[in-house]
């Protein structure tokens, strides 16, 4: 998937080659972009909502709207996991666990069963967040981080977004609920009586964030 430089860079270049050959070689132009990008372009299209000499103006790629049910309740305990690892670093991960869960002999079998489900519930959360940042907005980490200070009515929460439009055009056609649907629906946040609040989830969300050193500047 190309990143948002890589985007820029060719959009830049496309603006170059139409200020050089302005309307006079037209045809030349949109045939040399084409040809040089036409990767990039391939997996941008589905994006592109306006193009032509005075740029190229692209949607917001859609967010999943589903809730991380299916994603946390993947059956994870499976006798198809006792087949052979094929691959080496997860067969040496394995072997480190094994020797780890040896460590904690002396404890009682109650006690060693619980540990594993715990560590096995962190794993599965840690893919839940993964996942989720892979689909999130920039703008939407910093709701959360300002949700994370004090709940915001809606009607506040609408003028924030009405601000954020000017700034990022391409949120233009977003709804309040529209752009609130993700956080809802993966559980970072919540909307009780008329106002939004980050949920515990949402907390440990940021936490992954920042323990995992990810980037907060993402698109939109």
């Amino acid at each position: 998937m190309m990143g948002s430089d890589a985007i820029a860079d060719w959009f830049r270049y496309w603006e170059l080659l139409a200020s050089l050959i302005k309307g006079v070689a037209w045809p030349i132009t949109v045939f040399m972009f084409g040809f040089y990008f036409r990767k990039e372009i391939g997996e941008a299209i589905p994006r592109i909502v306006k193009f032509g000499a005075a740029g190229v103006e692209m949607s917001v790629p859609k967010q999943l709207k589903n809730t991380p049910k299916e994603t946390l309740s993947e059956e994870v305990i499976s006798d198809k996991y006792l087949e052979n690892l094929k691959d080496p670093v997860a067969a040496e991960l394995e072997e480190k666990n094994r020797q780890d869960l040896n460590a904690l002999a002396p404890k009682a079998q109650s006690e060693r069963e619980d540990l594993l489900l715990r560590a096995l519930t962190v794993q599965q959360m840690m893919k839940s967040f993964g996942i989720a940042y892979s689909g999130i907005f920039g703008s939407q980490i910093r709701a959360l981080h300002s949700l994370n200070s004090r709940p915001i009515p809606r009607s506040e929460a609408e003028e924030l977004l009405s601000q954020l439009k000017i700034t990022t055009p391409s949120l233009g056609q977003f709804s309040i609920d529209d752009y609130m649907a993700y956080l809802l629906n993966w559980r970072f946040v919540q909307f009780v009586g008329g106002k939004y609040s980050i949920t515990e989830t949402g907390r440990e969300f940021l936490k992954f964030i920042l323990d995992n050193g990810l980037s907060e500047e993402r698109m939109n």
